[in-house]
């Protein structure tokens, strides 16, 4: 055989075996095609297929809704030609990933930016496959997945994270995350470094607990419970240790949530240092003031009883005097006895003016006991209305069902001062004198309206005039004693004040209403009782254990706080309360004059009765105390021997126990102390 016609033989199998490969190309690629064409009807992603020449063999429809380009104006086209879709930036990394493929390798998905049809920018996830046959590649294709929306996302994402991330950076609220399985502080803003002293370099990863932040043991447990049981908390005061030692003032709220994948706690606290300073310096101001008040009221009161006691002095003089030069003269002794029947009457007002002062500064004695309102109402209006001057009337609406736990003398004392008053307002123009009775039921909003009072059901003597009324400068001080719009002498001297002191010891209050031209209403809140209540003998003890002292309560237990500073606020106590030993102490030394008494739980977590009470001695040597524990505590061994100990009363206690040791040990401390 001729070299030529081997030749020609060689070609022809060459060519044969090319018809074969392409054969099985075609084979391969409808293989392909037919799974493509499955996945792209499943999906909307695009996929291409290529020789090993680059050229585009085929083209799903997807491409036409993602890009905007007919399919077939790519087919067959080259990968180079298409070069106009990809974004200038990422054409070389578009290559590299088409030669890894052709070299045999499958490319995992790279990210690229590409353009439709009109020139909007997207984003593409492109992944690729090679087909190799008899040890080389003879095709590739590749899944280009659309992922525009998502890379938005995830921009939007990052931008609103950075912008959380500033926005905290720049709060002035000190703010961090904490790690709630080991308490490991995992995100802090300047804010906190700030407050706390320490820098970002010695917070970040640390536990947050090394940092002795709280001011006591009591905030660390507190903490801890929070970060174990998972309760949020809001707004609670503390005191904050400063990596300097010093102390800050700061509100606390703590809320759970999820901060890269822990489950953490985001602590927020709020510097509020210069807010007491400013608060504390705002109140110091108010209390001058109110001191400034105080002393005007005073010269009122001791100008008035002046006033008063000069009249009645006057008269005794004048007839002592007259008697005594009537008796030497030889006068008759009716005349002497007259004039001696006139010192008696002088003196008689100058012992109702002391009682008088007696109930207003609340040192009278009292019995409270069950009693109709309306009856005793009744009673003082009969007496009244043979005082009454010919022009005015008295119009009466009585319920004679409800009780009050009260003071017979002291209740007839206010409604005739209240009546007496209504009267003198309507002098010489006549007028009619409106007196009623009404029950009412003071909720936690309806009492809002009047401070003093606690949610309960109440009965309101109201006594209403006809008179001119008053304007809002003259109504603030109606209750200031010898106060008066009336001419000199005519004066109501103690009168509403008397009223005002009553009201505050019947557990009530009076609240007056007035505009000019329209009269004046004084109305009288006194809290109704059931007169067929099993409790009727603990309520007159717990009534007739009021008082108007200042007590301090100290104890851990909130529920306890509560229940004492609503039993003792409702007797008419100053109650202040808190439920931390060096929180109490701390309080106790800026003003500790001011308390009458100290009540303290016996078991203070980290301080002892006797140390508490040591501590407050130390402060103020009488202070009196009382402790209370659990029943079957031992209280009078060294607890009992602590300087200022007075007494203990054993938890649980109820309203008229404790009631009842206050008053006891208020009253035996007046006595030892040879008070008032």
């Amino acid at each position: 055989m001729s070299s030529e016609e081997k030749t020609r033989e060689q070609l022809a199998e060459e060519l044969d075996r090319a018809r074969k490969l392409m054969a099985e190309l075609e084979e391969a690629l409808r293989g392909y095609e037919e799974r493509i064409d499955i996945h792209s009807q499943l999906s909307s992603d695009i996929f291409f297929s290529y020789d090993n020449t680059l050229k585009v063999l085929s083209v799903t429809p997807n491409v036409l809704r993602i890009a905007g380009y007919d399919p077939a104006e790519l087919v067959g086209r080259n990968f180079n030609e298409l070069e106009m879709l990809v974004h200038p930036e990422d054409v070389h990394d578009a290559y590299d990933s088409v030669d890894h493929v052709l070299s045999g390798k499958t490319v995992y998905p790279n990210i690229y930016r590409f353009f439709t049809k009109d020139g909007q920018k997207r984003f593409a996830e492109v992944s690729g496959v090679p087909i190799v046959r008899d040890g080389k590649v003879v095709a590739m294709v590749s899944r280009a997945s659309d992922i525009t929306r998502h890379v938005e996302m995830e921009r939007c994402l990052r931008e609103s994270e950075e912008s959380c991330r500033r926005t905290l950076q720049r709060l002035p609220d000190a703010i961090s995350i904490i790690s709630r399985d080991d308490f490991r502080l995992l995100y802090v803003n300047d804010a906190f470094n700030l407050l706390t002293g320490y820098s970002h370099e010695e917070t970040l990863g640390k536990n947050i607990f090394d940092l002795k932040l709280a001011s006591g043991p009591t905030d660390n447990d507190g903490f801890r419970r929070v970060c174990r049981d998972g309760k949020e908390i809001s707004r609670h005061e503390y005191r904050c240790r400063r990596k300097d030692g010093q102390y800050v003032d700061v509100l606390v709220s703590v809320r759970t949530l999820s901060y890269d994948d822990h489950d953490c706690m985001v602590m927020i606290m709020t510097d509020i240092s210069s807010l007491l300073k400013k608060r504390e310096e705002q109140g110091e101001g108010e209390s001058r003031t109110l001191q400034g008040q105080k002393l005007e009221a005073v010269r009122t009161l001791a100008g008035g009883i002046a006033h008063d006691f000069n009249n009645i002095l006057t008269t005794i003089l004048g007839y002592t005097r007259m008697a005594s030069r009537d008796v030497t003269g030889g006068i008759d002794s009716t005349v002497v006895k007259d004039e001696l029947n006139e010192v008696r009457r002088a003196a008689q007002k100058a012992r109702d003016l002391v009682n008088q002062l007696l109930v207003f500064s609340r040192h009278a004695q009292r019995k409270f006991t069950p009693l109709v309102l309306g009856e005793a109402v009744r009673e003082t209006l009969k007496m009244l209305r043979q005082m009454l001057p010919s022009n005015i009337e008295i119009e009466e609406r009585l319920d004679d069902e409800g009780y009050v736990l009260g003071d017979p003398n002291l209740i007839h004392q206010a409604v005739m001062n209240l009546c007496s008053n209504a009267v003198n307002a309507m002098a010489g123009q006549g007028g009619t004198l409106n007196v009623s009775i009404e029950r009412v039921s003071m909720d936690d909003e309806a009492a809002s309206v009047a401070p003093d009072l606690s949610p309960g059901p109440y009965l309101v003597l109201r006594v209403h005039d006809t008179g001119p009324g008053m304007n809002h400068k003259v109504r603030h001080r109606a209750f200031e004693p010898y106060f008066s719009t009336r001419f000199k002498g005519r004066g109501s001297g103690l009168g509403l004040s008397v009223v005002h002191g009553i009201a505050g010891d019947h557990g009530g209050t009076v609240i007056c209403t007035s505009q000019p031209g329209e009269g004046t209403s004084f109305d009288l809140y006194l809290p109704e009782v059931k007169a067929d209540s099993e409790d009727m003998d603990v309520l007159v003890d717990t009534a007739n254990a009021r008082g108007n002292e200042t007590i301090l309560i100290i104890d851990d237990e909130a529920t306890v706080v509560r229940a004492a500073d609503r039993t003792l606020k409702d007797l008419g106590y100053t109650v202040v309360t808190k439920t931390q030993g060096d929180d109490a102490l701390e309080h106790f030394r800026t003003n500790p004059e001011r308390y009458d008494l100290v009540i303290a739980d016996l078991g203070m977590p980290g301080m002892e009765a006797d140390e508490l009470a040591q501590k407050l001695s130390e402060i103020r040597e009488d202070i009196p105390i009382i402790v209370c524990g659990a029943k079957g505590t031992a209280v009078t061994g060294k607890a009992m021997k602590g300087p200022g100990l007075r007494q203990c009363i054993a938890k649980p206690f109820d309203a008229q126990g404790l009631a009842m040791t206050v008053r006891k040990v208020l009253d035996r401390e007046r006595q030892r102390t040879g008070g008032d």
